[in-house]
């Protein structure tokens, strides 16, 4: 733990760690299998109602970029941005017309700004913390512009784990950071600190 927040380690979560960690075999089964994936449904069916069908919204890490797919296939002007060129070539020569560019979340340039930022599991990969990705979400979002973003939970069964000592009390040997756990609570507080 760190303050108060769960901290996984493992291999570092760079660039290269990500271009290793999606599948080789990419084509557009690897999107259309998700339309029946139970658990990305539910998430889409949560977030569908925060939407405006005629927004402009940006998935900033997205991978290889399946929420943007999803979404602009029920009708949103979803883009997303990719800090791995690699991977965004990869999606290029199999989905040409998937609007995803290589990009740093950190550092993100619109024409006009958006109505939502969607970043699903990227934020807690930062070792510094959510905080410098949100503060350039707020910079790119509308006035009452949305952000939808994930992060790994610190709940109740993980602090529990945490109190008993299931957790590793100092870093092992020959991992690194890799991301962060949030309790409800203080990612709130994250979000209004911003």
């Amino acid at each position: 733990m760190r303050d108060h927040r769960l901290v996984w380690y493992a291999s570092r979560p760079d660039v290269e760690f990500w271009e290793n960690y999606f599948p080789e075999q990419l084509d557009l089964s690897y999107y259309t299998q998700h339309r029946r994936n139970s658990a990305i449904i539910r998430v889409l069916n949560f977030i569908l109602p925060y939407l405006n069908p005629e927004g402009r919204y940006l998935d900033a890490g997205c991978g290889l970029g399946l929420w943007v797919f999803l979404l602009r296939e029920r009708g949103y002007d979803v883009r997303g941005i990719e800090a791995s060129a690699r991977l965004v070539q990869r999606v290029k020569e199999r989905m040409p017309d998937l609007p995803i560019a290589h990009g740093d979340a950190l550092s993100i340039e619109v024409e006009q700004p958006l109505d939502g930022y969607l970043s699903f599991g990227v934020m807690e990969h930062n070792e510094r913390g959510p905080e410098p990705f949100l503060h350039q979400a707020y910079k790119i979002l509308k006035n009452q512009g949305i952000i939808i973003l994930s992060v790994p939970y610190f709940g109740w069964i993980r602090r529990g784990k945490a109190y008993f000592g299931g957790y590793p009390r100092k870093v092992p040997d020959g991992l690194t950071f890799y991301q962060y756990g949030f309790s409800l609570k203080e990612l709130k507080k994250i979000l209004w600190n911003c």
